[in-house]
C-alpha cells in the first residue's frame, strides 16, 4: 500500500512538472507578454523625442574676458535687467545696466573688477529698488562700491574692506561669496552680510557686514580657515546665525588661528563674533560642505567633509543642532566615487538632504542619515552646480556639467526627469546667471572668459503624446508578431502536408519490397535453403531481408534520411533481388575516398532507380547483369551514377505492357515536395547508353545532389 502511495505521488509530481513546463512555455510564447517586452526594449533604445523637459540654445555670442555680464530684477517688475562690468583700463572700470535691452546709464569707478559667480544684489532699506554692491581692487587694498542704478545713484564708493597683496595683482586670488540683506537691526535699515576667501594669497578670509545707518565695514575676527562656498544663514532663532564649513587647502601656516591645515565649521553672530569655539571637521587635503535641514521644529546642520588625500583616512557626514554639538555620524571609505561630493536640499523637502557624489550616484538622506531613495545621473565632472528656477515655476532645476566635458545635464530639484545636452566645451563657462523676461519665461545664460549660451528650459508641451505613441509601438510590434505567428503557422501547414505527402509517396515505392508477394518468395527461398542444409547462407539472406524489414519499419515515420543510411538500404535490397534471380546480376558501390556520406536526402531516393534498373532493365537481360552505384563529388554538388547493363528503357517498355512509369511520377513529386520543405533542389538526368549500331549498352542515371 505504501509503495503504491510513493508511486502515485510519484506520477502527480510528474504530471504536474511537465505541466508546468507547459504552461511556463504557453506563457512566454504568449504574443501579448512578447509584444510587450519587445515593445520595452524599443521605448528604451529609442532616442529621447518625449523628454519632459527642452533644452536648447537660443543665443551664442562672443566676448571679451574684460567684460563680465549678470543678471537680476533690481525694480522688482518681472523682468531682469542687464549689469555689465567692463574693465576699462587696468585701474578703472564701467559698470552699465539695461532694461529691455535699452542702456539705463553708465557709471565709472576706480580700480580693478573682482569677478565672482554672483554679484551682490539687495535692498538698503524695505522699497523694491534693489542696489548693486561689487567689490573692486586697487593698490593692495580691497573696497566695496554700491550704486543704486533706477534713481541713478552712486551710493558710495570705494569703501575700504581689507587690505590684499595677492601673489598675480592680474588675477587677484580673491572669493566672493554671495551675501544676504536682513533687518536684524529692527531700524528698518537693511544690513549687507557677505563673506571673502583669499585661496594662496591666504588673507583676508572672514565675515563682513555693511551698515548703512553707520556707514561702515565690520569684519570677523583674523581667521586663517579657507571659505570656498558660500555661507549659510539661519534666520530660523531669535539671533541670525552665520555659519560656513571651511575647507583644508594647506595655504596658511601651521600654526596660524584655525589655520587651513584643518577644516572648520564656525558660526558667527550678527556682530559677526564666534557664537560656538570652532570645530575641527577634518585634515588637509579635504572639501566641505554644510546645508541645513529641518526636524520637528528645530533646524539642524549637515556637514560633509571629503578628505581627498592619499592616507587611509575616511570622509565624514554629521548631524550638528543648533548649539553645534553633534548628533549623528557616518563615515565613508576613501574610494574614487567619494573623492568628490557635494549636499542639496530641495526647498520643497527641507527634511531631507541629498549626497551627490562625482561618478553620478545621487543619494537621499533623512534626520537619521539613511539613505531612503538612490538614483543614477550621468557622470559629473566636479559636484559643483548652479541651482535655480529656469522656468517660472517656483522650483529650482540643477545645472552640472558632464564627465566629458561636453556636455551639461539638467535635473529638476528632486533629479527626476534628467537630460543632457551636448556642447563641446561645456566645462569652460563658470558663470551661471538665469535671466527673467516675464512672469512666465526665463533663460539660463551662461559665460565663459570668451564666449556666452543663452538657453531655453520649457515643459514639452508634447510629452503627454508620448503613451500614445508608446502604445502605437505596442500595437504596431503585436501587430507584427501575430502576421509573423500566423505566417509559421501558414508555413508550418504547408510543411506538415508537404512531409506527409513525401510520405505517401514514399510509402507507395516502397510497397513492393514489403507486399506478401515479395514477402513470401524470400520466406520460401530461404526455405529451400534449410530444405537443402545450406544453412550459412540462408542465415545470411535471412539477415539481410531482416535488416531491410527492420529498416523499413523503423524509418516509416521519417521522410529524410542520410545517404549512408540510404546505401545501407539499397545494399540489402540488391543482394536480396540477386538472390531471387539466382545471381543473374552482380552489383557494386563505389564512394569516393573521405566523402562526408552522412548529408541528407530524400529517403527511397537512390532506391527508386536502383528498383527501376532491377525489375526494367536487368530482369529481362539473357546474360549475365552488372549494376553500379558510384558516389563522387563535383565542385561543391554530390553525384550519384546509377549505372546497369540491361536491356535499356525502349526495350522494356516493348516487353512490359503494365509498365506505367508510376515510380519516376513518384520521384518527381518527392523531390518538389522537398525543395519545398528544405530548399534543397535535387535533380537527375536518365541516359540511354547505346553503341555505334544503335543497341542498348544499357543505362545511366545521374542524380545531383548540393552540399551547402
Amino acid at each position: 500500500m505504501i509503495k503504491k502511495s510513493i508511486h502515485l505521488v510519484k506520477t502527480f509530481v510528474g504530471y504536474f512538472r511537465v505541466h508546468r513546463k507547459i504552461n511556463l512555455l504557453k506563457t512566454i510564447t504568449n504574443p501579448f507578454l512578447i509584444s510587450a517586452l519587445l515593445s520595452i526594449i524599443m521605448i528604451i533604445i529609442i532616442p529621447p523625442i518625449f523628454n519632459k523637459y527642452n533644452v536648447a540654445i537660443q543665443n551664442q555670442h562672443s566676448i571679451i574676458p574684460e567684460v563680465t555680464y549678470y543678471y537680476a530684477d533690481l525694480n522688482s517688475d518681472g523682468r531682469s535687467e542687464e549689469i555689465e562690468f567692463r574693465q576699462i583700463r587696468e585701474n578703472y572700470l564701467g559698470v552699465t545696466v539695461r532694461e529691455k535691452e535699452k542702456v539705463i546709464n553708465e557709471w565709472n569707478f576706480e580700480g580693478k573688477f573682482i569677478k565672482s559667480k554672483n554679484t551682490l544684489i539687495a535692498k538698503a532699506d524695505n522699497d523694491s529698488i534693489s542696489s548693486i554692491y561689487f567689490l573692486s581692487f586697487e593698490n593692495n587694498k580691497l573696497f566695496l562700491n554700491c550704486l543704486n542704478p533706477f534713481e541713478n545713484k552712486i551710493l558710495f564708493k570705494k569703501k575700504f574692506i581689507a587690505d590684499f597683496t595677492p601673489i598675480d595683482k592680474n588675477n587677484p586670488d580673491i572669493i566672493l561669496n554671495s551675501g544676504i540683506s536682513t533687518n536684524q537691526n529692527k531700524k528698518g535699515i537693511k544690513e549687507l552680510y557677505f563673506s571673502l576667501n583669499a585661496t594662496y594669497s591666504k588673507q583676508p578670509r572672514g565675515v563682513y557686514k555693511y551698515n548703512p545707518s553707520s556707514d561702515s565695514i565690520y569684519s570677523s575676527d583674523v581667521s586663517y580657515a579657507a571659505i570656498p562656498q558660500p555661507m549659510l544663514v539661519d534666520t530660523s532663532a531669535s539671533e541670525m546665525k552665520l555659519l560656513f564649513a571651511s575647507s583644508a587647502y594647506e595655504n596658511s601656516d601651521y600654526n596660524d588661528r584655525y589655520s587651513d591645515h584643518y577644516a572648520w565649521l564656525m558660526s558667527y553672530n550678527i556682530n559677526l563674533k564666534l557664537k560656538e569655539r570652532p570645530i575641527q571637521i577634518g585634515v588637509h587635503p579635504s572639501e566641505s560642505n554644510l546645508v541645513t535641514i529641518s526636524h520637528g521644529k528645530k533646524n539642524y546642520y549637515v556637514c560633509l567633509n571629503i578628505y581627498t588625500g592619499i592616507n587611509n583616512l575616511p570622509s565624514t557626514l554629521t548631524l550638528f543642532n543648533s548649539d553645534l554639538e553633534a548628533v549623528k555620524k557616518i563615515e565613508f571609505s576613501n574610494v574614487p566615487e567619494c573623492k568628490e561630493a557635494s549636499l542639496y536640499v530641495n526647498k520643497d523637502e527641507p527634511q531631507y538632504f541629498y549626497l551627490i557624489k562625482v561618478n553620478g550616484v545621487i543619494e537621499k538622506y533623512d534626520f537619521d542619515l539613511k539613505i531612503i531613495w538612490k538614483d543614477l545621473l550621468p557622470a559629473f565632472f566636479t559636484t559643483m552646480f548652479f541651482n535655480g528656477d529656469l522656468d517660472g515655476d517656483n522650483k529650482s532645476e540643477l545645472i552640472f556639467v558632464g564627465s566629458n566635458m561636453d556636455e551639461f545635464i539638467f535635473a529638476r530639484s528632486d533629479f527626476s526627469d534628467y537630460l543632457t545636452f551636448r556642447y563641446p566645451g561645456a566645462y569652460r563657462f563658470w558663470n551661471y546667471s538665469v535671466k527673467q523676461l516675464d512672469k512666465y519665461n526665463f533663460q539660463l545664460i551662461v559665460f565663459s572668459n570668451d564666449a556666452s549660451l543663452t538657453f531655453s528650459y520649457k515643459f514639452n508641451q508634447v510629452y503627454y503624446l508620448k503613451y500614445l505613441f508608446y502604445a502605437g509601438i505596442y500595437v504596431l510590434v503585436l501587430a507584427l508578431i501575430l502576421l509573423i505567428q500566423k505566417s509559421q503557422r501558414h508555413r508550418a501547414e504547408l510543411k506538415y502536408i508537404a512531409e506527409r505527402r513525401i510520405a505517401e509517396l514514399q510509402l507507395k515505392s516502397v510497397k513492393n519490397q514489403i507486399d506478401p508477394h515479395f514477402t513470401l518468395n524470400i520466406v520460401n527461398s530461404i526455405g529451400s535453403l534449410f530444405y537443402k542444409q545450406d544453412r550459412e547462407k540462408a542465415d545470411y539472406i535471412f539477415g539481410k531481408y531482416s535488416k531491410l524489414l527492420r529498416s523499413t519499419v523503423l524509418n516509416s515515420d521519417k521522410i529524410i534520411t542520410t545517404l549512408k543510411e540510404e546505401l545501407e538500404y539499397v545494399e540489402n535490397y540488391m543482394e536480396l533481388e540477386k538472390f531471387r534471380s539466382n545471381n543473374k546480376f552482380s552489383w557494386k558501390v563505389e564512394v569516393k575516398e573521405n566523402l562526408n556520406i552522412d548529408i541528407k536526402i530524400p529517403k527511397m531516393l537512390i532506391h527508386t532507380f536502383v528498383e527501376n534498373a532491377i525489375k526494367h532493365g536487368l530482369k529481362h537481360l539473357d546474360k549475365k547483369g552488372k549494376l553500379v552505384i558510384s558516389i563522387t563529388q563535383d565542385s561543391k554538388d554530390y553525384i550519384v551514377t546509377i549505372y546497369d547493363n540491361g536491356v535499356g528503357r525502349k526495350k522494356a517498355n516493348e516487353v512490359e505492357y503494365e509498365n506505367t512509369g508510376k515510380g519516376l511520377n513518384i520521384i518527381d513529386q518527392i523531390l518538389s515536395l522537398y525543395y519545398e520543405l528544405t530548399k534543397t533542389k535535387i535533380s537527375y538526368q536518365i541516359e540511354d547508353l547505346i553503341d555505334d549500331n544503335l543497341n542498348s549498352l544499357g543505362t545511366k542515371v545521374l542524380i545531383n545532389i548540393p552540399v551547402e
